[in-house]
């Protein structure tokens, strides 16, 4: 198709208005301007060609384009001039011009072929310099590369979204942790990419960061695409432009899970051996130490609540003679069976623990002195009953019976009372039920 001069043009004459418009429009171009037979020769070229070009208008005129084109170019020039400039109405390209020093000036072409009586006459075309764009371009792609090359070669997992929560992009390792690639990411929020309870974490951290301008961490539990569990550190903060506008965030997922995992380890390890240090080895009641430590807590809300507290002492009878007649492991055998016999006549939070070697004692929270009396004696009458197996194998079989003496100390909120008072008072008791022949229960009045 032929671009048809409007009849000034077609005419081959122009106005002197228009001569010197055009002659201002050549000289004032920052651009080049050329135009060319259609054989490509240049015709004419504005002035901006030599400064561009650093050839000479006057060596310009009657040099054919493909002078100026890289070798490699060649055919991509002459396919224009001889076919696509025939076809189209204008054409647009891009094209790599040799100057005269041998440097590469990158221009955007957009030219046309102008006809008189529809008949081809000439190729009129405008050449913008676009060396700066693509050098920025080039520069902008070797950043972004360079970018995505650090993001991906981190060992946390990246991302980042806009303002409204939309993803625009992440490395690998996020990739991995949701189970789909970039480009399926790029859009999506979290919504559509984590459970609820994640989703109401991330977006009360990033309203927060919005309001505050300030970096904001949480950490969060999180099944990868591989089903694996992780705990992650969460840290987000804003990007802006150069003049503080907000782009929107960026996010670092850092992953905790050894560290998490270790503190829980740890945190087992000092239960059990807190576990330990207040466990009776034997007979799995509560230690002295520990039993007192309890017993102090449970005084002073007896005192804030206004409510009776007591105590039982326990000593079994003549256990010497158990160890001395039938061996320490008989002995530990019957520790054993006296702990759980007494335990069994607890409630969940009464107190129990071993106070020396077989002696125990017992804190009733919440129990008068005769409601203490009689669970200690229910608990004297229970043990005489009991047969206790020391041994059962092919070569011996022996059990034997034990009875225990009790003692039993209470403090009311009329009769506040410490905890040696009532220890003191317990031993007393007990000693009281020791003396009068064993195998009894005995307060003090």
């Amino acid at each position: 198709m032929c671009k048809k001069e409007k009849s000034s043009l077609s005419s081959g004459l122009l106005s002197p208005d228009d001569c010197s418009l055009y002659k201002e429009l050549l000289t004032n171009a920052r651009d080049i301007i050329y135009k060319l037979d259609l054989q490509g020769n240049f015709l004419e070229v504005s002035p901006a060609t030599e400064e561009l070009t650093g050839y000479r208008l006057a060596e310009l005129i009657g040099m054919n384009i493909k002078e100026l084109i890289a070798h490699d170019k060649a055919d991509q020039i002459e396919e224009i001039l001889t076919s696509k400039i025939f076809s189209q109405e204008p054409i647009r390209f891009e094209l790599d011009l040799i100057t005269n020093k041998s440097e590469i000036l990158a221009v955007e072409i957009n030219s046309t072929l102008v006809c008189r009586t529809d008949k081809p006459c000439y190729i009129l075309g405008i050449a913008r310099d676009i060396s700066k764009h693509k050098l920025m371009a080039r520069q902008l792609a070797e950043q972004r590369a360079l970018l995505n090359s650090l993001v991906n070669s981190m060992p946390d997992i990246v991302f980042y979204k806009d303002t409204e929560g939309h993803y625009l992009g992440c490395n690998r390792d996020f990739e991995i942790l949701v189970g789909k690639r970039e480009s399926e990411i790029v859009g999506l929020t979290d919504a559509e990419l984590f459970p609820p309870e994640v989703v109401s974490l991330y977006t009360k951290q990033e309203k927060i960061l919005l309001e505050t301008k300030k970096p904001q961490r949480v950490e969060v539990y999180l099944v990868d695409s591989n089903n694996r569990p992780c705990f992650y550190d969460t840290m987000k903060t804003l990007f802006t432009g150069p003049k503080g506008e907000e782009f929107g965030l960026i996010g670092v997922n850092r992953d905790i899970t050894e560290l998490v995992n270790a503190k829980l380890e740890a945190e087992i390890a000092r239960d059990e051996a807190e576990h330990l240090a207040s466990t009776d080895f034997l007979t799995g009641v509560m230690t002295r130490r520990a039993l007192i430590q309890r017993l102090e807590g449970e005084i002073n809300r007896a005192r804030r609540e206004g409510t009776v507290l007591s105590m039982i002492f326990a000593d079994i009878d003549h256990f010497k003679k158990v160890n001395d007649s039938y061996g320490h492991q008989a002995g530990d055998k019957v520790l054993q069976i006296v702990a759980q016999l007494f335990k069994s006549r607890c409630r969940s939070y009464d107190l129990i623990g071993r106070s020396g070697g077989e002696e125990f004692m017992i804190c009733l929270p919440g129990a008068s002195k005769q409601r203490a009396f009689k669970i200690a004696e229910e608990m004297r009458i229970a043990l005489h009953a009991t047969s206790i197996e020391l041994f059962n194998n092919t070569k011996q079989k022996v059990s034997a019976r034990v009875t225990a003496s009790f003692g039993v100390s209470s403090m009311s909120e009329h009769d506040i009372k410490e905890i040696d008072d009532l220890i003191r008072e317990g031993d007393s008791s007990l000693y009281k039920a020791k003396e009068l022949g064993r195998n009894r229960v005995c307060s003090i009045e």
